[in-house]
C-alpha cells in the first residue's frame, strides 16, 4: 500500500473518531445558569444533615455533542440536622455550615452541544466546616472541618427557548470520599478519619444561552 493511502486511512479514521477537526466549522456556545438546592449530608449513620447550596455554572460547547462546564457553589451558612438516635434529647436541632464547592464535567449531548439530553460525569472538590451536636448528654456544639472529593455520573436534559433562557434538571448519583477533622480549638483539629458514601446527585437551575 502506498504511503498517502496510509496517511489518508488514518485520517479517516480519526476523523471518524472525532479525534480530528472535520471541515464544519464549530461555533462556540456558552450558557450561565444558576440555581439552588437543598443538600443531603451525613458525618454518621444515625444522622442526616440538610442546608441550601447556591450555585453558578459556565458551560461551553467543545464539539457538536459534546460541552464541558466549570461550576462554583457555595453553601449557605445554615443547616438542620435531623438525629435518628432514640437516646437523644432533641431529634431535631439547627446549626451552620459554611464552604464552597468547585466542579469541572463534560456532557455528552445526543442531538446538539448545550440542548437537550445529555449524561456525562463530574469531578467535584468540596471544603466546608460544619457545626453539629453530637453528645447525647449535653447540648455543645462540635464542629468540623470536612474535605470532599466526589465523582458523579448524571443524566439530564436541558431547554434553551428563543430567548435565551435555559432550563437545565439532571439526576445521578455521586462517590463522596470525605476526610472529616474535629476541632480541638479554634485553630486546631484533630483527625476524625475517611468516610466512604454513595449519595444521589440532582439539580435544577436557569440561565442564558448566548
Amino acid at each position: 500500500m502506498k504511503k498517502h493511502s496510509i496517511i489518508g486511512l488514518i485520517i479517516t479514521l480519526l476523523s471518524i473518531t472525532g479525534f480530528a477537526q472535520t471541515e464544519e466549522h464549530l461555533e462556540k456556545k456558552y450558557t450561565i445558569t444558576g440555581g439552588a438546592f437543598l443538600k443531603i449530608d451525613s458525618l454518621s449513620d444515625k444522622q442526616i444533615s440538610l442546608w441550601p447550596e447556591v450555585y453558578v455554572c459556565y458551560e461551553s460547547n467543545m464539539r457538536r455533542h459534546l460541552s464541558g462546564f466549570f461550576q462554583l457553589n457555595v453553601i449557605v451558612p445554615v443547616s438542620v440536622d435531623i438525629s435518628f438516635d432514640k437516646n437523644f434529647d432533641d431529634g431535631i436541632a439547627s446549626h451552620s455550615a459554611k464552604g464552597f464547592g468547585l466542579n469541572l464535567g463534560a456532557r455528552y449531548y445526543i442531538n446538539e452541544s448545550l440542548k437537550g439530553f445529555y449524561a456525562g460525569p463530574i469531578v467535584s472538590y468540596y471544603r466546608y466546616n460544619h457545626k453539629y451536636r453530637s453528645s447525647i448528654t449535653s447540648r455543645k456544639e462540635d464542629e468540623y472541618s470536612i474535605t470532599s472529593i466526589r465523582g458523579s455520573f448524571v443524566i439530564g436534559y436541558q431547554k434553551v427557548w428563543e430567548s435565551g433562557f435555559t432550563l437545565n434538571i439532571y439526576s445521578g448519583a455521586y462517590l463522596d470520599h470525605k476526610n472529616i477533622k474535629k476541632f480541638t480549638s479554634p485553630t486546631k483539629t484533630k483527625d476524625i478519619g475517611n468516610v466512604n458514601l454513595i449519595k444521589p446527585d440532582f439539580s435544577i437551575s436557569v440561565g442564558y444561552y448566548f
